[in-house]
């Protein structure tokens, strides 16, 4: 916010446009889900739903989402984990299109991520202590900053980036759909080109947690009952 009260883009969201361009499918954000979400999820994140809004950019490779659509998958892949409320209240705020989710927890402001072709949830577990609000807001301006065309894509069994191939090949997303694994890496497919197709979002999002289970968490190495009491002492 510029020292007139008007909206200017900070260093981290300019940074974000540099990679990834203007929005190629914008959608203006609901005003009333921006007021349930007051004091919840950083102020700066709300201020970019507000100015910027939802939708896609890069030709819908990421997304910035309504976590209110996204609700159910969060508590489906969430079930028989540890991990809510114990670390944090989390929120999806972005998406691949791949169906990659991304998530940010309340108190903390840090990041968390759904990978569900994989089954796999993962988050920096250093970063998720309770923080001041200036610390969130600086943590939603990382969270685009980090975000570029690299990051949010996937590689086949070559390494080789699947996005632009797949845009050619089946055609960009919308805002309900992703690509996905005709035959799921979970089910013995193999991530390549030809085992891509568009696919209905939330319910393709469904399927994988039900065919994996509960999600792995591969990467949290700490007892998360004891990080929980902990964090709420330092509350």
């Amino acid at each position: 916010m510029s020292e007139n009260g008007k909206y200017e883009r900070d260093g981290g969201f300019a940074h974000f446009v540099k990679k990834m361009g203007e929005a190629t499918s914008p959608q203006p954000a609901d005003r009333a889900v921006i007021e349930r979400f007051r004091g919840r999820l950083p102020a700066q994140m709300l201020r970019y739903w507000e100015h910027e809004g939802w939708g896609g950019w890069r030709d819908g490779l990421f997304w910035v989402v309504d976590p209110e659509d996204f609700e159910d998958v969060k508590r489906a892949w969430f079930a028989e984990t540890p991990l809510e409320p114990e670390t944090d209240l989390w929120h999806v705020i972005g998406r691949t299109a791949f169906g990659r989710l991304y998530l940010m927890g309340e108190k903390s402001g840090a990041e968390m991520e759904i990978e569900p072709a994989f089954g796999m949830i993962t988050a920096s577990q250093d970063k998720l202590r309770p923080q001041p609000p200036e610390k969130r807001d600086f943590k939603a301006m990382m969270f685009f900053s980090h975000r570029g065309p690299e990051e949010c894509d996937e590689q086949d069994t070559n390494d080789n980036p699947l996005f632009q191939r797949a845009l050619k090949k089946l055609g960009p997303v919308g805002p309900d759909e992703m690509y996905g694994y005709r035959h799921m890496l979970v089910a013995g497919g193999q991530n390549v080109l030809d085992n891509l197709e568009k696919t209905d979002l939330l319910s393709h999002l469904m399927l994988l947690r039900d065919l994996h289970g509960p999600a792995s968490l591969p990467f949290w190495d700490y007892d998360i009952g004891a990080f929980a009491s902990q964090a709420l002492e330092e509350d």
